[in-house]
């Protein structure tokens, strides 16, 4: 993960939550279900978006993204297989 907190510049307000003890809990998470997505041959993304089209309630989304090529990228999410044990172990994860 090459994201920092740090990249946020000084007093903008998404840089709090990424501070101190909350913070490494957030990129603790963060590690597991890229250990999921690896185990499922996917991406992050790819993971997060086919475990919203999984939940109850949930019959489309709408992922953003700037160029063509991401709303393809996107769109592969939907190929991703997730069992009742990896919806699980990603309700765990999130908890």
């Amino acid at each position: 993960m090459n994201f920092r907190y740090t990249d946020f510049p000084e007093g903008n307000p998404r840089r709090k939550g990424f501070q101190g003890e909350e913070a490494e809990t957030k990129f603790e998470k963060v590690r597991k279900l890229n250990e999921v997505a690896k185990c499922k041959d996917t991406t992050l993304s790819h993971l997060a978006l086919a475990w919203l089209l999984k939940q109850k309630g949930v019959d489309a989304i709408i992922p953003g993204g700037k160029r063509p090529e991401q709303g393809r990228s996107n769109a592969q999410a939907g190929e991703v297989q997730l069992t009742s044990d990896d919806l699980e172990m990603i309700n765990e994860i999130l908890k």
